[in-house]
């Protein structure tokens, strides 16, 4: 028992010992946590204290003595001296920072290469570095501060990248051959710097530098292109210009550059503000079109889809003239479900083919269907009628080629252009090409003089081609040659008169196949301000100001030479989609839907709307009407205008009969015609002389007594008078 109790004992005390172990650690743990925390990272340490001379250049400004010193702390918190114990003073105010040892914090390669590391490597605290800056409030002394030794971003100084080159002249070169996106005209008083440069990129530089503080100025090297030594060097001017910012003659290219490897390798890009999409762009050739082609064009307007969308609209409606229209006998002669379905369905198609309703619907759910259905037909016919001018006047405008893959296989040179040749040819080897040069604009005229018999080209292109700037382009480097030029040298065809540039000579090209390649977009800038620089980009794209720039230009491009002929779009392309008609869809099915629901009122009260509403039923004779109608038409049938007719329907008081059931009476007035003939032959004889003596003849023939038409219900009365009395129709009451 006691050695039991001793065990015991001796395990509750390593227990215990255990426990104050665990806390030891995790208390050890916090404790390194927090002295990182307090004085910074290892490798950037906070400095415990300040110079003499720094001490004294912070008291002097009325920061206190241990400003900046001590560890990470809210070292502007609630300070006057710099305005944080204002209401809604920055965030930087409330966030810990220290001045560091600037040969401590960066990174030290003999020492990091002594402790068997190398840059980068978390062995030694030397092999890498925390981000630190000079004091912009004690410019006089050593101090440098980081937010980022403490755990935090450096919020004080935002645009402190930025500020480096702020005010600073930018030695720039720009082109002229970028049409509406750089072009020289009247100097802009606003943008005297600029000296008459203005289209969407030099915008885009205009607001990127005045994104530095104080904005930047611009200053145009001569030449403002490229110089020759670097054109001596490259066969593309763009790249020669990339090659004089490396060489440091300016600073920044002007323009959409593409981004190749090769002008990577030489220096600096900003971020891209865009991408150009390469296709292959070939010429058109108005080709005889087989009869199955022209068979199909009347269903081109409209997609598959659309076209089962109307069908089965159609067929919606058919069901629903059916079901709102059921007691319309003028319509449906056949009462029959299958024979009122059948017709509805004639109704809707035949309806939809002539343009509007063919049916006459008799009650108002019927009406209603009926105008949403007419709304239906406006708007889809209308957008058929459109769309089928554009297809019926398109022509096949393609060469049997749809994409590189194809061009290759025939042995169609491709023109490409020198900057973005090396991407193209190692993605497509096989290509048999022609390397033109780096002036995209002059590419058509290669295809005219049949050097290539298609070209890779960016997107954009298409809009210069169909705009005819090229054509005139071409024809003005002839003019201005003095001779020197001839027109088949640079492709240009004139008009009738031998004169002017024809405008639509590159009408005829179309773009076909899927995107061959896609290269951003960007400009060379040289390593000093490619910082600030790069900062300003990023701002501006975050805004969306350069996609907004180049959008607001589109409606300063000039109209378009061509007609549908040379347009890109392909058969598929101008077929309308479903969504187009998603809006006439639900108003038109708002009608049905409605239509349907007066229709299921109309079934469960057994009344029509119009008497649901309070208004008379005036498809159902009143019995008055009835009476005139029966006397009217029955005394014109007859022609005996001597004779007063009278009579009813023979309908009690509680309802009124149908008209057709006064006409069958009237249709059978031939068995009262014989009836009246009896009649007249026995007045003639009632009516012949008497004997003298007052004594009846043997052979007279007395007045028959009046004789009731059972069958017809009508009663004659006869008398011995000249005047036959009446005839009563109906009897009863």
């Amino acid at each position: 028992m006691g050695k039991g109790r001793m065990r015991m004992a001796h395990l509750a005390s390593m227990a215990r010992n255990q426990r104050c172990l665990a806390v030891l650690v995790v208390l050890s743990a916090v404790a390194a946590v927090t002295s990182q925390d307090t004085n910074g990272a290892p490798e950037c340490p906070c400095i415990t204290a300040l110079s003499t001379s720094e001490l004294a250049v912070v008291t002097a400004k009325g920061y206190p003595a241990g400003y900046g010193v001590g560890g990470c702390k809210k070292h502007d918190e609630s300070l006057e001296v710099n305005g944080c114990n204002a209401a809604g003073a920055p965030s930087w105010c409330k966030s810990t920072w220290c001045y560091v040892d600037k040969s401590v914090c960066g990174y030290d390669a003999a020492r990091c290469t002594a402790a068997g590391a190398v840059r980068g490597s978390t062995t030694s605290a030397h092999c890498h570095a925390r981000p630190m800056q000079p004091s912009p409030t004690f410019t006089n002394t050593s101090l440098y501060y980081s937010y980022e030794t403490c755990g935090g971003l450096n919020t004080y100084d935002a645009n402190r990248v930025a500020g480096e080159i702020g005010g600073m002249v930018l030695r720039t070169a720009i082109t002229t051959a970028s049409f509406n996106r750089m072009t020289k005209g009247e100097v802009n008083p606003q943008r005297a710097q600029w000296k008459g440069w203005h289209g969407w990129m030099v915008d885009i530089v205009n607001s990127l530098i005045f994104t530095m503080e104080p904005p930047m100025n611009v200053d145009f090297v001569e030449p403002t292109w490229s110089t020759e030594q670097s054109r001596s060097l490259f066969s593309s001017s763009w790249t020669a210009c990339v090659h004089d910012v490396a060489l440091g003659r300016v600073d920044i290219c002007v323009g959409d550059f593409w981004m190749t490897p090769q002008r990577l390798n030489m220096a600096q890009f900003l971020p891209p503000f865009s991408s150009d999409k390469f296709y292959l762009f070939v010429p058109g050739q108005t080709t005889a079109e087989d009869f199955g082609t022209i068979l199909v064009k009347p269903f081109l307007p409209f997609s598959a889809e659309l076209w089962a969308f109307v069908i089965s609209f159609l067929i919606f409606a058919a069901i629903v003239m059916t079901v709102t229209d059921a007691r319309n006998r003028d319509d449906y002669e056949n009462g029959a479900a299958l024979a009122r379905i059948s017709k509805s369905l004639y109704f809707s198609f035949s309806g939809y083919v002539t343009g509007g309703n063919v049916n006459s619907p008799a009650s108002v759910p019927g009406r209603l269907a009926a105008l949403g259905f007419g709304f239906f037909v406006l708007i889809t016919l209308a957008s058929y009628t459109a769309n089928l001018a554009t297809i019926l006047v398109a022509k096949s405008s393609t060469q049997g080629i749809a994409s590189v893959e194809d061009a290759i296989n025939q042995g169609v040179t491709i023109c490409i252009e020198t900057a973005v040749s090396d991407m193209l040819l190692a993605a497509h080897p096989s290509m048999k090409h022609f390397v033109h040069g780096d002036n995209m604009g002059s590419m058509p005229a290669q295809l005219v003089k049949g050097t290539c018999g298609a070209m890779l080209l960016k997107e954009q292109t298409l809009q210069l081609l169909q705009q005819g700037l090229l054509a005139r382009t071409d024809c003005e480097e002839v003019d201005k040659s003095d001779g020197k030029l001839k027109d088949e040298d640079r492709g240009c065809l004139r008009d009738k008169d031998g004169k002017k540039a024809l405008e639509t000579r590159d009408c005829g090209i179309v773009k076909v196949g899927p995107l061959v390649v896609s290269v951003p977009v960007s400009m060379p800038v040289s390593d000093h301000v490619m910082a600030g620089l790069s900062w300003g980009m990023v701002t501006l794209l975050e805004k969306g100001i350069p996609s907004t720039v180049i959008a607001s230009y589109d409606d300063k491009a000039p109209p378009s030479v061509c007609g549908a002929t040379g347009s890109d779009q392909q058969r598929d392309e101008l077929s309308l989609p479903l969504e187009s008609m998603i809006g006439t869809l639900f108003v038109s099915s708002t009608f049905q839907i409605i239509a349907l629901i007066l229709a299921v009122i109309e079934w469960l009260t057994r009344r029509p709307i119009q008497q649901l509403c309070g208004f008379p039923d005036s498809e159902e004779p009143e019995e008055e009407d009835v009476k005139k109608l029966s006397k009217v038409e029955l005394e014109s049938d007859l022609n005996v205008q001597p004779y007063a007719l009278t009579g009813s329907c023979g309908l009690g008081q509680g309802s009124i009969g149908k008209l057709d059931q006064v006409l069958g009476q009237l249709g059978k007035l031939d068995q009262v015609l014989g009836q009246l003939d009896a009649v007249q032959a026995a007045l003639a004889v009632s009516q012949s002389p008497a004997p003298s003596s007052g004594i009846s003849d043997a052979n007279t023939v007395a007045a028959p007594p009046p004789r009731r038409a059972h069958q017809t219900g009508i009663t004659v009365n006869t008398s011995s008078s000249a005047t036959l009395g009446h005839i009563n129709f109906g009897g009863a009451s």
